[in-house]
């Protein structure tokens, strides 16, 4: 089962999350919006690198979806 590592608000109001965004060139920003208000995010290579059978948990939930990774 997976969870999430870490929790973040978009505004200070704590509205939900519309949309987000990941820069594919600098794997280490992260954008997120509440639809009003938007966060540029610096992670850690913590969330930023792949971990051991990460890529086969993430298959395994897009064939049971009916997709693929």
């Amino acid at each position: 089962m997976l969870h999430p590592t870490a929790a973040v608000d978009a505004s200070e109001e704590g509205n939900p999350i519309f949309a987000m965004a990941f820069n594919h060139q600098k794997r280490q920003y992260y954008a997120c919006s509440d639809g009003v208000h938007v966060k540029i995010f610096q992670l850690g290579s913590n969330y930023t690198k792949e971990r051991i059978l990460e890529r086969k948990q993430l298959a395994r939930l897009a064939q049971s979806a009916g997709g693929d990774v």
